[in-house]
């Protein structure tokens, strides 16, 4: 089933195992919180693209507008960057600050349309 993997993050069971020590054949000791925190906001912040309408959804290939969506994943950003901005050295920490500067504008644009 096509959707199975989007629901379960272990995959077919191939990939992972169920002692949740493996997520799609990485082993979690591999990964940094840094890592991970960084790999949370990328995917949030895809997220917020795509409920303003501005990207397609990369699976349907539709564009649908859903700013409550989009307002949570913003401000989930908002909320991760501080955890992290103190470990990025200054060009990591502009780009994070632009991008959150980035949605915050495109939401503002898209609330004025609705």
């Amino acid at each position: 089933m096509e959707n199975e993997d989007a629901q379960n993050p272990q995959g077919s069971g191939e990939e992972g195992t169920d002692d949740g020590q493996s997520i799609q054949g990485f082993p979690l000791e591999a990964l940094t919180s840094n890592y991970l925190v960084q790999w949370f906001i990328a995917t949030l912040a895809a997220k917020a693209w795509e409920s303003m309408g501005l990207v397609a959804n990369p699976l349907s290939q539709e564009v649908k507008v859903d700013l409550k969506q989009a307002r949570v994943a913003i401000d989930a950003v908002s909320a991760l960057a501080p955890v992290i901005e103190g470990d990025m050295d200054a060009e990591e920490a502009s780009r994070l600050k632009a991008l959150l500067r980035d949605l915050r504008i495109n939401f503002v644009e898209k609330s004025k349309d609705s």
